[in-house]
């Protein structure tokens, strides 16, 4: 016999990924398919030491125009080059491209919470 996990109880019987994309990430959309139930987003950081010159001029002049913010990582000073979401759909496709990048670019994928598992609890009579 299955448990059968009852939504009703939960956030008014939506989803936990779902009502975490909705405060996390307000207003995102899919990169693919433009859907408004985003799962998934995927930021990609540059260490400016990993960066070729025209990269890092690149990331110098984004920076000097405030279109990118500095981030302190293990290996220096980084930017965020990209970031994207995505949909369960797309999901995929977006983890294939996100492994295809830069092979010196730190990536950051943010699945939310974990699955509905139920935790059950046992009482235990050992002492």
């Amino acid at each position: 016999m299955a448990n059968t996990i009852h939504r009703s109880k939960l956030f008014g019987g939506r989803p936990a990924a779902e009502v975490y994309a909705e405060d996390a990430w307000p207003g995102a959309r899919c990169g693919g398919c433009r859907s408004s139930h985003v799962v998934l987003r995927v930021q990609v950081f540059i260490a400016l030491a990993d960066m070729s010159a025209d990269l890092r001029h690149r990331a110098m002049v984004e920076l000097a125009l405030r279109r990118v913010h500095p981030v302190k990582t293990k290996r220096g000073t980084a930017v965020r080059w990209s970031e994207q979401f995505a949909c369960s759909g797309c999901q995929a496709s977006l983890e294939r491209a996100a492994a295809r990048g830069y092979s010196f670019a730190i990536v950051d994928i943010d699945r939310g919470p974990g699955p509905e598992v139920p935790i059950v609890g046992v009482i235990s009579d050992l002492s």
